[in-house]
C-alpha cells in the first residue's frame, strides 16, 4: 500500500535525468497477530512521505523529480512485537550534458574524497573533483535512457547486482583492456591502471547499457520488467598473494511501469 501509493501519487518513470540521489529511511510498524493495523500503516506513509519530501527539498537542483521508492521489511527484525522496514527513495536531477565521452575525459576509476581531482589525464586534469569514472558512466547511462510518452509510474522495483567477471568480453585482445563489460583489473597482469582513457570511458558505457538492456546470460535484465536507474560504484579488492582488483559493481534498479492517467503530484 505504502510503496504502491507514493509511486503512483508523485513519482514519474517518464522524468529525464542524469543523476539518481538515492536515500534510506527506516519505520517501524507494530504487528499483532501477523498483522499491522491500518492506523499504523497510514502513520507510516505519513513519515516515510515526510522522509521523500524532505529529501526532495534539500536538493540544490532547479530541475528535479521525485522517481520511485522500494520498501521492504528488514529480515529478522520482528521484535517485541514491532517489525522495522526501510524504504529506498530515488529522486533524479540535471541538467542535461553530452551523450557520450569527449576527448578530455580522462577519469579515476574511483574517487572517494571531494577534494581530489577525479579527472586523471589529459589537458582537463586537475578537475572533476569528487567524480570518478564509475559516476560519470552512471550520469550518461541516465541521460541516455528512452523515456516514455505520457505519464508513467514505477510498481514493484527490484535491484540487481552485477558484478564484472559474470560478463566477461570475449573479443578481449591485451590482458586488463576491455577484459569486460564493467571495468576490471589486476595488478598481476600487464597494463594494469587505475585512470580510464575517453576510449574506455565509452566502452564502459555502451558495457553498462549491454548489461541493463539485455536479459541473461549477455545481461542482467529481468523478463518483463524496465529499467529505472543504476548506481555505479567503484571498489578496490584485495585478493590473495597480494593482489589489487579496482573494479566496477553496478547495482540496477527495473520495475514495472503502468500507465498513469494523472502527472505526478508536487513533493
Amino acid at each position: 500500500y505504502i510503496e504502491t501509493t507514493l509511486n503512483l501519487t508523485y513519482g514519474s518513470a517518464s522524468f529525464p535525468f542524469e543523476r539518481m540521489n538515492l536515500d534510506t529511511f527506516y519505520v517501524q510498524m507494530p504487528v499483532n497477530a501477523d498483522s499491522v493495523s491500518f492506523a499504523d500503516v497510514q502513520q507510516a506513509y505519513e513519515s516515510l512521505f515526510g522522509n521523500i519530501t524532505a529529501q526532495y527539498h534539500a536538493m540544490a537542483a532547479e530541475n528535479k523529480q521525485f522517481i520511485f521508492c522500494h520498501l521492504r521489511p528488514l529480515e529478522n527484525q520482528l521484535k517485541n512485537g514491532s517489525e522495522t522496514w526501510e524504504m529506498v527513495s530515488g529522486v533524479g536531477e540535471g541538467p542535461i550534458n553530452l551523450l557520450t565521452f569527449g576527448p578530455n575525459d580522462y577519469w579515476i576509476w574511483w574517487n572517494q574524497s571531494p577534494n581530489q581531482s577525479g579527472i586523471c589525464d589529459g589537458p582537463a586534469y586537475p578537475g572533476g573533483y569528487g567524480s570518478d569514472a564509475a559516476e560519470e558512466i552512471e550520469i550518461k547511462v541516465h541521460l541516455r535512457k528512452a523515456m516514455p510518452c505520457g505519464y508513467y509510474s514505477c510498481i514493484n522495483p527490484v535491484v540487481i547486482k552485477a558484478v564484472a567477471w559474470d560478463f566477461p568480453n570475449s573479443n578481449q585482445t591485451s590482458p586488463n583492456m576491455y577484459s569486460s563489460y564493467l571495468f576490471d583489473n589486476l595488478s598481476y597482469l600487464p597494463n594494469f591502471h587505475f585512470c580510464l582513457s575517453p576510449e574506455e570511458m565509452n566502452f564502459y558505457l555502451n558495457g553498462a547499457e549491454r548489461i541493463i538492456y539485455n536479459p541473461s546470460p549477455t545481461g542482467a535484465k529481468p523478463e518483463g520488467l524496465s529499467f529505472v536507474s543504476i548506481d555505479m560504484q567503484g571498489d578496490l579488492l584485495l585478493l590473495p598473494d597480494f593482489i589489487s582488483n579496482p573494479t566496477h559493481i553496478a547495482y540496477i534498479t527495473y520495475a514495472t511501469l503502468i500507465t498513469n492517467p494523472n502527472p505526478p503530484l508536487n513533493l
